[in-house]
């Protein structure tokens, strides 16, 4: 049975500036369908990247916020505690600081969106972030750059197609992943989330959902529509217990008085978020496994 919740304390987090969300990863079809190879890192001038590269270039980047996203700050209890965190299409997001004590994996497939990410933060790690680099035997299809968090945790930046990532992982946070990714792509979205997150491990995602308006509207995005009948679909193939654990009527809360009136203008008449926690099936729940 899923249990859907409200939220109703206002945070000063920007909603125009969620809603707007337009990752720097590619949006239509990936560099490859498949996992089974390494594959050198994939340029930033490709037909996939070059829009969201043309954009960080020009600054064009409207859809950063500067505070941790309400959905992780209220839900990042119920993941685990250990193990290394994965944040698919990252940008420059904050959200990465959020878990400063776990070991992190931040993914994008523009260079400049995590190069502003070190400058920007650079008071959070003792150290600096070497130049991004490739090495011949781990992760070949990355650029990467590590440092250490003021929590002493490793924390890793990722520079290319997130579709060739292997790396294992025990937590996934999907604040603006799947719904910039065209709808033909999320089974390949999900297939590649397999192979990294571990038994027992969980996602927490944020979609929006565009339940009513013109049609128009409604088959509009980036972000697209994901349904929470979309997520079940999706990853009820591919071994996993799903749970809606939050929604939020995105034209009446708070959190988006300041985008409501751009989604009516639109042509919506009914927009959610709709938060899951995702869990790999086979194992005990997260609960017990990561007290």
């Amino acid at each position: 049975m899923h249990r859907t919740l409200r939220l109703g304390v206002p945070l000063a987090i920007g909603g125009l500036a969620i809603l707007s969300t337009r990752p720097s990863f590619p949006l239509t079809s990936p560099t490859s369908t498949s996992n089974n190879s390494a594959s050198p890192p994939a340029p930033e001038h490709s037909p996939n990247l070059a829009r969201w590269t043309s954009k960080w270039l020009k600054s064009e980047t409207r859809w950063h916020q500067t505070n941790f996203h309400h959905t992780l700050v209220k839900h990042s209890h119920r993941l685990p505690k250990e193990g290394t965190v994965l944040i698919p299409l990252c940008g420059k997001t904050v959200d990465i600081l959020y878990f400063q004590n776990r070991e992190v994996i931040a993914v994008d497939g523009v260079k400049k969106a995590l190069q502003e990410f070190t400058s920007e933060n650079a008071s959070s790690f003792p150290t600096p972030f070497p130049p991004f680099s490739t090495s011949p035997l781990s992760n070949p299809s990355f650029e990467t750059t590590t440092s250490t968090s003021l929590k002493n945790s490793p924390i890793s930046l990722f520079r290319g197609d997130f579709f060739h990532l292997k790396t294992p992982v025990t937590t996934v946070w999907d604040r603006a992943s799947i719904v910039a990714l065209h709808p033909s792509l999320r089974p390949l979205y999900v297939e590649t989330l397999k192979k990294c997150v571990e038994p027992n491990g969980v996602i927490l995602m944020s979609t929006f959902y565009r339940k009513s308006g013109t049609p128009s509207a409604l088959a509009a995005g980036p972000p697209w529509s994901v349904s929470p009948s979309d997520v079940i679909e999706l990853f009820s193939k591919e071994d996993w217990v799903v749970d809606k654990i939050d929604e939020i009527d995105v034209m009446r809360d708070e959190l988006y008085k300041d985008s409501r009136e751009r989604w009516r203008s639109a042509g919506l008449d009914e927009l959610r978020e709709c938060v899951f926690l995702i869990r790999r099936k086979g194992g005990r729940k997260w609960w017990e496994v990561w007290k």
